[in-house]
């Protein structure tokens, strides 16, 4: 990929239980034409690989996406991965005074399209996902994408855009002696 800007996702198994937690199942990247979605390995360690590794590092390609603040947050310190270039679409759309700033919200107002959250709550850490898993995983990094460069197109949505990086963080365990 050679964009400049790619749409960027993550999926997680839901929790239902306060205080459980899951790792990232894994990682959608999206050009306008391609989508790529890249499953994690759920027992623990580095499982990005080293070319998605890469791309997540460059911070000359803009990773796009709604809640992409802590995707890569969770990136950082589960894989222990550099994510650098990082735009959260979230505080551009509040900024700008959207009053739904939902991805679906989003696609319908500014792309024209109903985006289905069908799929939101199922268990991404279960292999193989099924057909409509990838559909929905992909068409959020597409979507998140297509919704960044509408905004762009926007009066005013330049000076809201706010670019981060996050560094590997792993996940400190505590041992009680």
């Amino acid at each position: 990929m050679t964009e400049t800007a790619i749409g960027f996702d993550t999926e997680t198994r839901p929790v239902f239980v306060k205080g459980d937690w899951h790792p990232v199942s894994l990682i959608q990247l999206s050009t306008p034409t391609l989508a790529v979605v890249c499953l994690l390995e759920q027992g623990g360690g580095c499982s990005v690989t080293p070319r998605v590794a890469a791309l997540l590092a460059d911070p000359g390609t803009l990773k796009v996406g709604q809640g992409a603040d802590a995707d890569a947050r969770a990136l950082s310190t589960e894989q222990e991965v550099e994510v650098h270039g990082v735009v959260d679409l979230r505080p551009i759309t509040t900024a700008m005074g959207f009053q739904k700033s939902s991805l679906r919200a989003l696609s319908a107002v500014l792309l024209g399209i109903r985006v289905s959250k069908g799929q939101q709550m199922s268990d991404w850490s279960r292999r193989p996902l099924t057909a409509a898993q990838v559909r929905y995983a992909a068409t959020d990094a597409w979507a998140s994408l297509r919704v960044y460069q509408e905004l762009l197109e926007l009066d005013g949505a330049e000076e809201h855009v706010c670019v981060k990086s996050f560094p590997p963080a792993p996940i400190l365990s505590l041992i009680h002696i």
